[in-house]
């Protein structure tokens, strides 16, 4: 049985949490920008507001509108009417549309949408957790519901952040030495 190293980046962060959290032979865990919600006073308001957004995101998917997911999708992050109609115009938009298949399968990964820390506690591997300095809520509290994670901030999101810096800083990661090297100092 051969062992592996996980990478998860956005909602792929829930795939690879549950893949961790189930067994399987992994032996290390990175996740960047996991997109939860962290857990609090209004953890029931938050759950049916993610709830109404996955059947609106389900809805338009069922219709075939898979621009009106994106743009829905996008609406959520704050972005004016404007600047989303200038990325849905631009290459990156069209690659957008073409993947807003998969919206309704990533909101159904994110279970509730809250920090799934009874899920995180189950993941013992060396865990690293990359969100952005500015916004660490959401990772932080990850990490601390995992007995062997930690947090890594990085000055924009994993989204922003260029390619090849993930690439130093997983393969940094992934290639630490010590047993249970919680991937601090990366």
């Amino acid at each position: 049985k051969e062992s592996v190293c996980m990478y998860g980046h956005s909602a792929g962060s829930a795939l690879a949490l549950r893949a961790a959290a189930s067994g399987l032979n992994i032996t290390k865990v990175a996740l960047a920008d996991p997109p939860f919600t962290p857990r609090g006073r209004n953890d029931e308001e938050a759950k049916t507001e993610f709830a109404e957004e996955a059947a609106r995101i389900q809805e338009l998917h069922n219709k075939d509108d898979h621009r009106g997911s994106v743009k829905f999708f996008l609406s959520g992050m704050g972005l004016s009417d404007e600047d989303i109609e200038g990325i849905l115009e631009s290459p990156a938009g069209e690659t957008m549309i073409d993947s807003a298949r998969a919206l309704p399968y990533d909101y159904v990964l994110l279970g509730d949408g809250l920090v799934p820390t009874n899920l995180g506690a189950k993941v013992k591997v060396p865990t690293v957790i990359f969100a952005p300095k500015a916004m660490p809520e959401t990772a932080q509290a990850l990490a601390d519901a995992m007995p062997n994670a930690s947090f890594q901030g990085l000055e924009v999101s994993a989204h922003e952040t260029p390619p090849a810096d993930m690439v130093e800083k997983l393969t940094e990661f992934f290639n630490s030495a010590a047993k249970g090297d919680r991937g601090d100092g990366i």
